[in-house]
């Protein structure tokens, strides 16, 4: 969804996108996926409803239709229901791509109930809450797209000193997957090309083995050690690096588009 929303200048990740959109179509035209937004547990929906928001237009309501998802909203209590205030701006995200009425607060309202707006120590955060870091930063910045939209400029400076710190923690810790994720927050709150981008890049250049992966000698121990078949340790190191790879993608796409909008800026 994010790569079908990237401006042009971004660079053609068609190459990414289709056979992905090929996937999702098939598996959300089965019923027992797509009956999730109806019938599956409440906590479901949001993932759910951003498969039909990956979906091409036409191909989505013809599944399921737009009115359908506005009254399922109302009977299934799907933001009356308690969720982690991540989670809650994530589900407005959603709801908002998706056109779709509600009344949840404001951004900035939103914001302010985060793990992220109050000022943590990171010596003390866990890889969740630091997962629930960037996906708040992602959220309240629509990728990139609208940085100052409940942020403002003082804010995203201590946002992105505070990412550069668990950045460097996640280095350390050769924590692959949040350095990826902790990249494309970057990418979210600045302008591509400042200082601080090239730490966490030349570390996954550095980590990131001949085939692909990003595997800590730790996590390449157990995978060895759990697995006696290749084809089985083909899979279980793709389980273990699909999503580092895909975040450094889209953090890569964040960052060309950002760069390509500054430049088209300066000539006009």
């Amino acid at each position: 969804m994010l790569l079908r929303r990237l401006p042009p200048t971004a660079g053609d990740y068609g190459w990414l996108v289709e056979p992905a959109t090929r996937l999702l179509v098939r598996a959300f035209r089965r019923e027992q996926v797509h009956s999730f937004l109806f019938e599956g547990p409440v906590a479901a929906f949001a993932g759910h409803l951003l498969i039909w928001l990956a979906l091409p237009p036409e191909i989505a309501e013809s599944i399921v239709t737009r009115s359908e998802l506005q009254r399922l909203l109302g009977l299934r209590n799907v933001t009356r229901v308690e969720r982690t205030p991540t989670r809650l701006l994530e589900l407005r995200y959603l709801l908002d791509l998706a056109d779709l009425r509600h009344e949840l607060p404001g951004w900035r309202a939103l914001y302010r109930r985060t793990l992220a707006a109050s000022r943590p120590v990171t010596e003390s955060l866990e890889p969740s809450d630091v997962y629930a870091i960037t996906h708040t930063v992602f959220y309240i910045t629509d990728f990139g797209r609208e940085p100052a939209r409940a942020l403002s400029g003082a804010e995203r400076a201590r946002l992105i000193q505070l990412t550069d710190e668990l950045q460097e923690g996640m280095i350390r810790a050769r924590h692959w997957d949040l350095v990826a994720e902790l990249i494309l927050t970057r990418c979210c709150l600045a302008r591509a090309g400042s200082p601080g981008d090239s730490a966490g890049w030349e570390a996954l250049a550095r980590a990131q083995a001949a085939e692909g992966q990003f595997l800590s000698p730790a996590v390449r121990h157990l995978v060895e050690s759990v697995s006696s078949e290749p084809h089985e340790r083909q899979e279980l190191m793709f389980l273990t690096s699909y999503h580092t790879c895909l975040v450094a993608v889209l953090a890569g796409a964040v960052a060309g588009g950002v760069q390509g909008g500054a430049r088209l800026s300066r000539r006009s």
